[in-house]
């Protein structure tokens, strides 16, 4: 396993989407890849975040790629249904 893919993977997130060759439908987008992990709280992502084998990670993902990360908050789509 690569290193970086562990830290996606640790119990406090669960990956729901990776996709490596979005299509752009409307405005700007960079990058080939697009992963969306989900947590049970906004608080689960910052402590997934802040860890130092995550930080430590940090410095080889910006050398390989131009990435963003956001916390997304919202009602679920299975949510809205019930």
């Amino acid at each position: 396993m690569r290193p970086a893919s562990g830290t996606a993977i640790m119990p406090a997130g669960r990956v729901i989407m990776a996709d490596d060759a979005p299509e752009l439908i409307e405005g700007s987008w960079h990058g080939k890849r697009t992963v969306i992990v989900e947590f049970d709280s906004v608080e689960a992502a910052r402590n997934w975040h802040r860890p130092p084998e995550h930080q430590g990670l940090a410095g080889l993902r910006h050398a390989a790629a131009d990435s963003n990360a956001s916390d997304r908050r919202g009602l679920r789509v299975a949510d809205r249904l019930t």
